[in-house]
């Protein structure tokens, strides 16, 4: 089997329907174990893109991709590195709450009665940390002590690991499946908001990992030896070191804030008149592996959010050099995903490029947080078929370069309008050091199908120092 077959392998296998995805997403626990309290419309997105994600870590071309997004650029990982050893920014700092404004009262509400599980429920420790809204995402550090942090450890190792090392740790169901864990920041009044943890790998843990690999062939991880010798120094180092994650809820600017229906609350209407939220922070550990199985539920304290202070970031303006892209010319366009010609079985084919245009219609800003909101209008020939213009935009890449040098992969977020075009949404944040970002002048957009770039039909921004 070569790597295309493989990869169609993977995915067709792993496409979420409706009934997956709901499946996933089931908040029903076995009476004798706390129910899952998730919010309904919530979990099912989070399942959604849970399983996409593990689809494309399980590609090593995409997963390469992917992994290239989490830079050491973004609020995520600023506050998962201690204040210490992270080069001080001081508009980020700005909008971080100290831990110490934050209360850690621990309450282990359950733990399963199983080896693991339990001594985790009986020694669980952790500490609140900092916390941080950039105007989008709300952070909130976590520092794991000891065995509390095992079930996120995974997370952890996971990106430093090949791609078909799939090693097992002392928490994996029969059939291999990993704890996924979760938090709920619940409001005042009881409303809850649904937060995905992700591990933060720290220089002990990378140390760690690249010492046990220089030790064993990765490949090989189902071994005995390997997966034995994994499960037995893992567990150790985490019982020595602990874990770090920081969690993330998605939640807009103030005009995107959640709506209460039952109550005709947004989510502005919880904070104070200083700018401030508070929120009650509990820890669920669970098994997706078929029905939903609680393991770990733990009450954590309460933590304080300044939901105004981003407000004070500076912001540039961007203004448009060579807003268009007329391609011309032809290109070949290799679909894994989705044969070009099922029937057949072709996965490639060649594509005449004249009549693509790609324009600017909203340049965007800049902060220290990135660049954002830009938005491409992208037009295909009305020859093409509904086919030919899907499979043509969700193979559409762009090279992004920032002043000549600094070169970003993306692909954005598409909107089909209805009319044969399609809206390419653009948000350089977590991509671009921050300070690279305070110094950028020009942004070069060049559309690029797979390995091919195509420098000659580039869009040219400028960044200008005026708000």
């Amino acid at each position: 089997m070569n790597e295309q077959e493989a990869y169609k392998t993977v995915v067709r296998n792993s496409i979420a329907d409706d009934d997956q995805v709901k499946r996933y997403a089931r908040t029903a626990a076995p009476e004798r174990k706390p129910a899952l309290r998730v919010l309904k419309p919530v979990a099912i997105a989070l399942a959604a893109l849970l399983i996409v994600f593990g689809v494309t870590m399980a590609i090593p071309a995409a997963r390469a991709e992917v992994l290239g997004w989490f830079t050491p650029s973004s609020p995520r990982d600023y506050i998962g590195t201690d204040p210490k050893d992270r080069e001080s920014v001081p508009e980020i700092d700005g909008m971080i709450v100290d831990a110490s404004q934050n209360r850690t009262e621990i309450k282990v509400n359950y733990a399963a009665d199983e080896p693991y599980w339990r001594e985790i429920g009986e020694t669980f420790s952790a500490t609140l940390g900092e916390t941080i809204y950039d105007g989008r995402d709300l952070y909130l550090r976590i520092d794991f002590e000891g065995l509390s942090g095992y079930p996120v450890f995974f997370n952890a190792w996971c990106p430093s690991l090949p791609a078909d090392a799939l090693l097992p740790t002392h928490l994996a169901a029969e059939d291999g499946t990993e704890p996924e864990n979760h938090l709920t920041l619940t409001l005042e009044d009881g409303k809850e908001l649904l937060a995905w943890i992700e591990a933060v790998v720290r220089p002990v843990d990378d140390a760690f990992i690249r010492t046990f690999r220089e030790r064993y062939d990765l490949h090989k991880a189902y071994e005995e030896e390997t997966a034995t010798a994994w499960r037995e120094e893992s567990l150790a180092h985490c019982k020595a070191n602990g874990a770090r994650a920081v969690a993330v809820v998605n939640i807009g600017n103030p005009d995107e804030y959640r709506f209460f229906p039952d109550n005709g609350k947004t989510l502005d209407d919880y904070i104070d008149e200083n700018g401030y939220l508070t929120l009650y922070v509990r820890y669920w550990a669970a098994l997706f592996s078929m029905d939903p199985e609680c393991k770990l539920d733990v009450d954590l304290g309460t933590v304080q959010v300044n939901m105004r202070a981003y407000r004070d970031m500076k912001t540039r303006s961007v203004l448009i050099e060579n807003g268009t892209a007329a391609l011309s010319g032809d290109a070949e366009i290799n679909d894994w995903l989705f044969d070009v010609d099922p029937a057949n079985g072709v996965e490639s084919c060649m594509v005449n490029l004249d009549g693509v245009r790609l324009q600017v219609i909203n340049p965007g800003t800049v902060d220290i947080l990135g660049m954002h909101d830009i938005q491409i209008l992208v037009t295909t020939p009305d020859d093409w078929s509904e086919e030919q213009k899907n499979v043509f935009v969700r193979n559409l890449l762009l090279d992004v370069r920032i002043d000549g040098d600094l070169t970003i992969h993306y692909g954005g977020g598409l909107r089909d309008n209805g009319d044969g075009s399609y809206t390419m949404f653009i948000d350089l944040s977590g991509g671009i050091p921050f300070d690279r970002i305070a110094t950028m002048q020009t942004v070069t957009l060049t559309p690029a199908l797979h390995a091919t770039s195509y420098t000659e039909f580039a869009i040219t921004l400028h960044v200008s120092d005026e708000k």
